[in-house]
């Protein structure tokens, strides 16, 4: 369930239950990120983040203002947005098992956050040999 927290100063509302994505070491992930945003709300006006655990501007590891491109990269991150629905599609490439975690989508400008918790599980792909 989720749990409020703040991701900058102001206000976090969850938007629904823990989001659970499983991957596997050197492999990638998509993290689908949706909101109940409406017209007042959505995308368009509003920044949109992935950071990993508590945020914070040194936790966020992605993120896109309401006026950038359809797609933002940083590194082994890329944010794909629909603009207008709100929805948005981090894609985290070249897994590492330190990518496992708790991450929080959120969209919001610097008073308001909604917000979805997601937690990663990156899965080791040795075997065990007997």
């Amino acid at each position: 369930m989720c749990t409020g927290w703040a991701f900058y100063p102001g206000v976090a509302l969850p938007l629904q239950d823990v989001l659970k994505v499983t991957g596997h070491v050197g492999g990638e992930v998509s993290i689908h990120c949706s909101g109940n945003w409406n017209a007042d709300n959505s995308s368009e006006h509003f920044n949109l983040y992935l950071c990993k655990e508590v945020c914070s501007r040194e936790n966020t590891v992605i993120q896109t203002t309401g006026k950038s491109l359809e797609v933002t990269r940083r590194g082994r991150y890329r944010m794909e947005v629909s603009r207008g629905d709100g929805a948005f599609k981090v894609t985290i490439t070249r897994l590492k098992e330190a990518d496992t975690g708790r991450y929080h989508c959120g969209q919001g400008k610097s008073l308001i956050v909604l917000y979805q918790e997601v937690n990663l599980i990156v899965l080791n792909n040795e075997r065990v040999w007997c």
